[in-house]
């Protein structure tokens, strides 16, 4: 275990020193199709995804340095009509992605906060058998993006039938 940790803090060490300042390349960029997402998140599932329904918004996020802390790698939100899939990248080289899939009808919270230019994003929505939670930190220059897809989610939740006080 010490050595998987002094491997794992090692590989952080380097992927820091690979993330580049301050700029235009740490904003999320917009993509047109699962083609144009890095190799680092590419993988069968997305691709199933995407033969599977139509994506109608990617936006993917570079790797970045929170804090001047801890290491964020690459990670992208795809939008649908009604749910999330979020892709975060490993840190190991040749290593699949972590899909989490969100159903707008399974929305159970969300709470985005905006703070200049620190935004961060959290969501829970019920999972196969546990509920699915994603929190994401990013630079807010990509709310814009973010805001109409996430309209769309919200449209897709399903209000929980009201219990009459009487009963």
């Amino acid at each position: 275990m010490a050595t998987f940790t002094n491997d794992q803090e090692k590989r952080l060490a380097e992927l820091k020193k690979e993330v580049t300042k301050r700029g235009f390349d740490q904003h999320a960029s917009v993509l047109k199709n699962i083609s144009e997402l890095p190799s680092e998140l590419q993988s069968p599932a997305v691709t199933a995804l995407a033969a599977r329904e139509a994506v109608q918004m990617i936006v993917a996020f570079p790797p970045q340095i929170h804090r001047g802390w801890y290491y964020i790698p690459k990670q992208a939100l795809l939008f649908t009509s009604g749910d999330m899939v979020h892709l975060l990248g490993s840190i190991w080289p040749d290593q699949e992605p972590q899909v989490t899939c969100l159903k707008g009808c399974g929305l159970m919270y969300m709470k985005v906060t905006l703070l200049l230019l620190y935004g961060f994003l959290e969501v829970v929505a019920q999972g196969q058998s546990l509920p699915a939670r994603v929190g994401m930190e990013f630079n807010t220059v990509a709310w814009h993006h973010l805001s109409h897809s996430w309209r769309q989610v919200l449209h897709a939740t399903k209000a929980a039938p009201r219990i009459p006080v009487d009963q």
